[in-house]
Formats: structure tokens, C-alpha cells, sequence
């Protein structure tokens, strides 16, 4: 088997389709629209979640060129929060938002298949900015195969 590091290995159209269902998150945040998950970024100085794509995947492919690989993304949520209550409760939530995703198999097209979702890394503060936003994250990995790799 040949394996390479990728940061999307024929992933084209995986970003979309994994945002489309992380907006089906059934605990949505408070001052979220649904499908309110950018892809990408979140929106500059206002609260929000995007999924952000993460390099550094594995990808391997067999004898027959089936693939297997692991598409890395955060989950990023921007609070502004009031006390110590509400920045507990946005890694929380993230924390939920892992659990749930944890137990998924997304759809996906191209003749790919999600196998599982893992947590790589716990909700956590990973930026506070000037205006008093804060940006807590939460790092996944969908391992996924081609069809004819089953």
C-alpha cells in the first residue's frame, strides 16, 4: 500500500457535503440562524461556527487503487462571552457537538463513504481577540473509503 500525507486527498466536494451536515447539528447555539455553519471562516468580529479544513491527513491507497484516507477539520465557534459560565458552556457545547458527531456517518458523494468520525482534540479557547470575541475549537477527523475499496 502506498500512503502519503495529503491535506485533501480526493477529497473535492467533502468540504461542502461536511458543512451541509454539521448545520444538522440538533443543539444549534443561541443567535444562530440554522444552517448557520460557514465553510472556510467565520464572519469577522461577530459571533458565529464554521467548519475549517485542517491538513495533514493520511490517505492510502491499495493494490486495486481503492482509497482510505482521513479528512482533519475544526469546528470553530466565536462567542463573546459575559463570565467564566459562558465560556465553559461554548466548549461545552463543542464538546456535544463532537459527541454527536461521533456517532454519524455523513454522506458524501464522488463514490466515497464515511467509515467514522473520530475527536482528535477537546473542545478548547484557542483565540481571544481585541473586541472581546473569543474562538473556541474543536478538532475532527472523518476517516473515509472510496466504494470499490469495501
Amino acid at each position: 500500500m502506498e500512503e502519503r500525507q495529503t491535506a485533501q486527498a480526493g477529497e473535492e466536494g467533502i468540504g461542502e457535503r461536511m458543512m451541509i451536515w454539521v448545520n444538522s447539528f440538533p443543539e444549534a447555539p443561541a443567535g444562530l440562524q440554522e444552517g448557520a455553519v460557514l465553510y472556510g471562516q467565520l464572519a469577522k468580529d461577530a459571533p458565529g461556527m464554521a467548519l475549517i479544513p485542517v491538513p495533514g491527513g493520511k490517505a492510502v491507497r491499495d493494490i486495486l487503487g481503492g482509497l482510505e484516507a482521513e479528512y482533519r477539520f475544526r469546528i470553530e465557534y466565536r462567542v463573546r462571552p459575559g463570565d467564566s459560565r459562558e465560556r465553559l458552556e461554548a466548549d461545552r457545547l463543542l464538546d456535544r457537538l463532537a459527541v454527536w458527531a461521533a456517532g454519524q456517518r455523513p454522506p458524501l458523494d464522488g463514490g466515497l463513504e464515511a467509515r467514522e468520525i473520530r475527536v482528535l482534540k477537546r473542545a478548547a479557547l484557542t483565540r481571544v481577540h481585541p473586541g472581546g470575541e473569543e474562538d473556541h475549537s474543536v478538532l475532527l477527523g472523518l476517516r473515509y473509503r472510496t466504494k470499490e475499496s469495501i
